[in-house]
């Protein structure tokens, strides 16, 4: 910390936390005075003025530093993402009572509060305010920064690729003919084992070099954690030697083992590749005699017995987890684990599938996230749809999340560069 606003900005921590709100705008005050560029000064005064609930400091702020370094709006949306990560939801919904509608600070307020209520577990509510969002969106594009390293990215992401439950059946049959016409088929390449017993289908979905990185790892732990579940692995642009690679695995595996592939297709992007489970997993389902299936990642390890989550989700024609701390209603559902079961978790697929083919045009990086929020799109067509079909939260059942039962493996980083380069189009 540097030395001129360096006691300063400890001096005003000190305040804040201890509730003296006034102090600690004047000491973060002074701070900005003394350095007019330190960005810690700048983010402590936006949140004290939220927390002094000076909603015209709040803004008045924003247009500040959009005069001085045009970067207001980032800066506005920075105050309320901190805010939010410390649990000042309500301020944020209440700062939208004194915007001005035609603020271009709205749209952050707007998603924010969205977010509050998906916290709150105020699903509807917080749709209301998503539809509200959207055609905002639409309207103010150019003007926002959601390129790949700005930090509205993720919020606009999320915002515009999730839909309500009324969605689905307001798409173009026509539209939907034609995406799937241009997907390629799917080609089984080797089967392995006796599948007859098989409780359910186990399935992931990857490319090429998520194969050779993460393929014998996730089968082998289905080995010691499956109890004799059918083991389902589809893959996108495979080649050759990836094929024979896997095969090798599966033909010793010990369970039953079906690899499938296909080839590369327009919309080539790390994003496809997460969807590409469930484009094919109403396909696997009936495949396998309409079986339960169990969808996931494939950079996981299974720590705990399959069966334990069979049981548990056994009821529901669709079951996952929901991520309690996840921000934005793309991160509600995690896409690591899911089940769908009967002709209800057959229609829920059908209506997936349908969502993601209508986004496939969506370019890379605003795509990312895709899967994730057809599931809650998905889930709220269902819920709407057939209100007999039941759905459960794994983790509201008995306290365990999917942590207690799976672990993810691979590098971060290292992961990320493959789906960056997913996200390219071939040389």
């Amino acid at each position: 910390m540097s030395g001129g606003a360096g006691p300063l900005l400890r001096q005003a921590a000190g305040q804040l936390n201890g509730g003296d709100f006034t102090g600690a705008w004047n000491s973060y005050l002074a701070a900005a005075q003394a350095e007019p560029g330190n960005d810690q000064a700048w983010l402590g005064l936006g949140l004290t003025a939220l927390l002094r609930q000076d909603w015209a400091a709040v803004t008045g702020l924003a247009d500040r530093r959009q005069a001085m370094t045009g970067d207001g709006f980032a800066w506005f949306h920075d105050v309320l993402t901190t805010a939010m990560g410390y649990g000042l939801g309500a301020l944020v919904t209440e700062l939208g009572r004194h915007l001005d509608p035609a603020s271009p600070y709205v749209v952050s307020q707007v998603y924010n509060a969205a977010c509050t209520r998906l916290l709150a577990d105020d699903e509807d509510g917080a749709f209301v305010l998503l539809n509200r969002l959207k055609p905002l969106l639409v309207q103010r594009r150019d003007s926002l920064p959601i390129g790949p390293h700005d930090r509205f990215n993720i919020a606009w992401r999320q915002a515009t690729l999730v839909e309500d439950g009324d969605y689905p059946d307001s798409l173009d049959p026509a539209l939907l003919a034609e995406r799937a016409a241009a997907l390629p088929p799917l080609r089984v390449v080797g089967r392995w084992g006796d599948s007859v017993a098989a409780p359910f289908v186990l399935l992931a979905a990857c490319d090429g070099k998520y194969l050779d990185r993460f393929g014998a790892g996730y089968l082998e732990s289905a080995v010691r954690m499956g109890a004799g579940a059918l083991v389902h692995l589809h893959v996108v642009e495979a080649s050759a030697d990836q094929v024979a690679a896997f095969s090798a695995h599966a033909e010793n595996a010990g369970v039953p083992v079906v690899l499938s592939v296909e080839d590369a297709n327009p919309w080539r992007s790390g994003a496809y590749y997460a969807c590409a489970r469930f484009l094919v997993a109403g396909q696997v389902k009936t495949m396998h005699g309409g079986r339960p299936l169990m969808a996931t990642d494939i950079d996981i390890r299974l720590t705990r017995p399959l069966a334990e989550l069979a049981t548990l989700a056994a009821p529901f024609a669709f079951a996952s987890f929901v991520y309690d701390a996840g921000m934005g209603p793309a991160s509600r559902l995690p896409a690591v684990w899911t089940w769908f079961a009967g002709s209800d978790g057959d229609a829920m697929l059908e209506s997936l599938r349908h969502v993601i083919l209508s986004k496939l045009d969506v370019p890379w990086p605003h795509n990312w996230m895709l899967d994730q929020a057809a599931l809650i799109c998905a889930r709220r067509w269902l819920r709407r749809t057939c209100p007999q079909a039941m759905t459960g939260e794994i983790n509201r059942l008995d306290g365990r999340n999917f942590t207690d039962f799976m672990e993810c493996h691979g590098d971060e980083d290292d992961k990320a560069e493959l789906i960056r380069q997913a996200g390219q189009k071939p040389s």
